[in-house]
């Protein structure tokens, strides 16, 4: 019984994992990390760099991906806001940056342009955010823009 529970918790963790540092990764990639010449131009290197770490804190484990790019693009965010008359968005209009960066989470935001198999549907980041709350988790996230985005997963850990 206790090796099935023990199992059970890993496997459970495992769902939660594989997702986010899928997503995120992909995230970073897709929407974070300029090109090469625009990366240049703005002063940095020309090679993006995106960081994984992760810390245990009291009765959390948290997991931290932070990339190089050029932060939330919250202008585009607040363009899609203009776009749509849609009242659940209502409590976004005029908020904090902060505020209106958690439009990412929602299904169907992307403030990418084009979409491919991987990236820009407006899929990965509600996926992230509903899976980690049915575990009882959250993710933050803190940004600057043209410098960095920085995405921390905390779950909580589960005491056998």
């Amino acid at each position: 019984m206790v090796y099935f529970f023990l199992m059970k918790t890993i496997i459970s963790y495992h769902s939660i994992l594989h997702p986010w540092s899928t997503y995120l990764n992909r995230n970073s990639i897709y929407h974070g990390i300029e090109n090469s010449e625009e990366r240049k131009a703005s002063g940095k290197n020309e090679e993006g760099k995106i960081s994984i770490s992760n810390l245990k804190e009291n009765d959390l484990y948290h997991f931290i991906l932070e990339d190089g790019g050029q932060g939330i693009r919250i202008e585009k965010l607040k363009k899609i806001l203009d776009r749509t008359d849609n009242p659940e968005f209502d409590n976004f209009r005029g908020a904090s940056d902060e505020k209106i960066s958690q439009l990412m989470f929602r299904p169907g935001i992307t403030t990418t342009t084009k979409a491919d198999i991987t990236a820009g549907r407006g899929m990965g980041m509600d996926i992230i955010k509903t899976k980690l709350e049915k575990f009882g988790g959250s993710i933050d996230i803190a940004f600057k823009a043209g410098s960095f985005t920085r995405f921390t997963v905390n779950i909580p850990i589960v005491q056998i």
